[in-house]
């Protein structure tokens, strides 16, 4: 019995690798400097090696902004409005490129991805946000790759944290969302052991 409270401790309290908690965040974009232009929103996925079974999705879009057709490339399902739209790792390039027709002052979405960390990854998963411009071509930002992201996220486990990057044409806020969960297979797991744990605490007293 010792042995199986110490085993659900150790789960509930995130210390085995089968307590993969989900990382949320709400992602706000002031982009007034654009306001009135066209071009284009991308949101990247790119897997990491070994592939870690991760995923990203995006929930409760909004924009100031009128949007127009959408372009999926790999895993991807669903869609941007009215969502989800779920972005997989299961190729190496994921991609959502959606038409802007004309820039608003601000646009905000949800951001939830998995935290799983393959034992032994060379490279983690990773969520990567850009504006571009209508000839497909990023809006300059910070970004030290030259690639031109307005944020950048590596799933690696507990180390999950949004690296943003400044850009005279728009201002990127990602705030971690606290409320998130265990997701499914260690909750699954917990209710599982519960049960086994208050049956064997019920038998010996």
């Amino acid at each position: 019995m010792k042995k199986t409270v110490v085993i659900l401790s150790l789960i509930m309290g995130g210390l085995l690798p089968l307590q993969l908690n989900a990382a949320s965040f709400q992602v706000t974009v002031n982009s007034t400097p654009l306001n009135g232009l066209s071009g284009f929103l991308a949101f990247d996925f790119l897997a990491g090696s070994p592939v870690p079974g991760n995923s990203a999705g995006i929930v409760g879009f909004a924009t100031a902004g009128t949007l127009g057709s959408s372009t999926p490339s790999g895993d991807v399902t669903g869609s941007l409005i009215p969502g989800p739209l779920t972005l997989g790792d299961t190729q190496f390039f994921n991609e959502w490129l959606q038409t802007v027709t004309m820039f608003g002052n601000s646009l905000s979405f949800v951001l939830n991805l998995g935290s799983s960390v393959a034992p032994g990854a060379l490279t983690p998963d990773a969520f990567s946000f850009f504006l571009l411009d209508s000839n497909q071509v990023p809006f300059a930002t910070s970004d030290p790759t030259g690639a031109g992201a307005l944020f950048f996220i590596n799933l690696d486990g507990a180390n999950t944290n949004p690296t943003v990057y400044s850009s005279r044409f728009a201002t990127a806020t990602v705030q971690p969302i606290s409320s998130a969960v265990p997701e499914p297979s260690a909750m699954l797991l917990i209710l599982i052991a519960v049960p086994f744990v208050l049956l064997r605490k019920k038998k010996i007293s």
